[in-house]
C-alpha cells in the first residue's frame, strides 16, 4: 500500500503511485519526473540511485526535502544501486536549497534535521567523499591486474573508515557490498562464478575490426 493512499477496508483494491503515469515536475531550475499529490504540495521525485525505484519526497509548503536513503554513504551498497544517479540527485537537491526551494533536509538513516545554510556544505561533502573514495579505490587497484574482492575489500574498508564515509549504519556486510559495487563502478567484472573469483577489466574490443580471414578447409 502506498504511503500516500488512504486506509481502505480489508480486501479493498488499492493503487500505488507507481501505477500512475509519471509527471514532469519542475522545481526552480531543476527538472524531475515523479508524481504529485494535493495540488502539487507533495512531490514524489524519482531518484533511483540507492536502488531501482527509489524516490525522494519534497513537501512544497514547509520546504522539507526528504532525501530517503540516497545520502547513505559515498558508494551505494545495494545490488541495483546506480552510483551516477546517487551523485546526480545529491547535486539536484543541493541546487534546490541554493535556490530557496527547500529549507529543511531529512533522510532515512541519520535522523538529523539539517537547516538552510548547513545543507549545501553537507551535500557537497558527500560528493567530495564519493570522488575521494573512487580515487582511493583506483590507487588500491594499481597496475597489478586482477584483484580478489576479499583482498580489495579489506583495504577498501580502511579507506572508507579514514574518509568517514561509511554511512549512518556501517557494518561488515554493508562495507562488502560497497566494495563490490566500487569494483563494478571502476569497470571490473568477475572472471568466473566461483566465490571470491578474481575481478578484472574486460579486454577492449574494436567493433569495426575485421575477423581474420580463414583459408580453405579451416
Amino acid at each position: 500500500m502506498s504511503l500516500f493512499e488512504p486506509m481502505r477496508p480489508f480486501g479493498a483494491t488499492t493503487r500505488t503511485y507507481e501505477q500512475r503515469a509519471p509527471e514532469r515536475i519542475r522545481i526552480g531550475s531543476s527538472r524531475f519526473t515523479g508524481w504529485t499529490f494535493a495540488d502539487g504540495a507533495v512531490r514524489v521525485l524519482r531518484s533511483q540511485g540507492h536502488c531501482a525505484g527509489h524516490v525522494i519526497v519534497h513537501l512544497r509548503d514547509p520546504g522539507v526535502l526528504h532525501l530517503s536513503d540516497e545520502g547513505n554513504g559515498p558508494c551505494g551498497a545495494m545490488a541495483d544501486a546506480d552510483q551516477l544517479k546517487i551523485q546526480t540527485v545529491l547535486g539536484a537537491v543541493a541546487l534546490l536549497f541554493e535556490e530557496g526551494r527547500a529549507a529543511l533536509l531529512t533522510d532515512g538513516h541519520t535522523f538529523a534535521l539539517r537547516r538552510g545554510a548547513e545543507v549545501v556544505p553537507y551535500l557537497d561533502g558527500l560528493l567530495e567523499q564519493t570522488t575521494a573514495l573512487q580515487e582511493t579505490a583506483l590507487g588500491l587497484l594499481g597496475e597489478s591486474g586482477p584483484v580478489r574482492p576479499s583482498e580489495f575489500g579489506a583495504r577498501y574498508v580502511e579507506a572508507v573508515t579514514a574518509l568517514g564515509g561509511g554511512g549512518a549504519n556501517p557494518n561488515e556486510m554493508f562495507f562488502a557490498m560497497m566494495a563490490v559495487n566500487q569494483l563494478r563502478e571502476l569497470g571490473l567484472r568477475p572472471e568466473s562464478a566461483d566465490p571470491d573469483a578474481p575481478w578484472s577489466r574486460p579486454p577492449l574490443r574494436n567493433p569495426t575490426a575485421r575477423a581474420p580471414e580463414q583459408g580453405p578447409g579451416s
